[in-house]
């Protein structure tokens, strides 16, 4: 499953499977119109960790593993028609707790959340209290047993072929 966030979580789409058909939607849907399944990334507003986390609890079945991008802190948090925000870093408590909460929820119910940190200025306790604590380090771990990493947009077009790799 693939669920966008900004403002809003957005899921673009349901379970399917990862081969080169959808290797091509993905392109297509950073690349802009035609996008994929009529959506495409047009990033906007705050960056809601708390509705992509209630889009990814209410999966059926449950997701045995969440990868997380972002680039950088919570900056608002309810669903749509309900937003609050401050904003901007540092981030307001149920910015951070909710997700959280519902991360938490996910863990033991046994998905495994994996967070990427992307860009400058990542706050790696925001990851870490999402994900758990062990940093993943190529040829030592895999994305399966460690919970987060961080780097530049490069280094994870770089890593993401590792990551696919693991998976499969």
């Amino acid at each position: 499953a693939f669920i966008e966030f900004s403002t809003t979580g957005t899921q673009v789409c349901n379970y399917t499977l990862i081969d080169d058909n959808f290797i091509v939607n993905m392109q297509n849907y950073f690349n802009g119109p035609p996008g994929f399944n009529g959506q495409w990334y047009s990033p906007n507003g705050c960056t809601n960790w708390h509705d992509a986390m209630v889009d990814a609890d209410n999966l059926s079945p449950n997701a045995d593993m969440i990868l997380f991008f972002t680039d950088g802190d919570p900056t608002c948090w309810g669903g749509a028609g309900n937003i609050c925000s401050n904003g901007g870093s540092p981030p307001e408590t149920p910015e951070l707790v909710n997700p959280v909460k519902l991360a938490n929820k996910m863990k033991g119910e046994g998905t495994h959340m994996f967070m990427l940190g992307v860009g400058t200025g990542i706050d790696v306790y925001n990851l870490q209290v999402m994900s758990g604590t062990v940093p993943y380090q190529s040829g030592t771990n895999t994305i399966g047993n460690s919970d987060y990493s961080i780097g530049n947009f490069a280094s994870l077009a770089t890593n993401l072929q590792t990551f696919v790799e693991e998976l499969c």
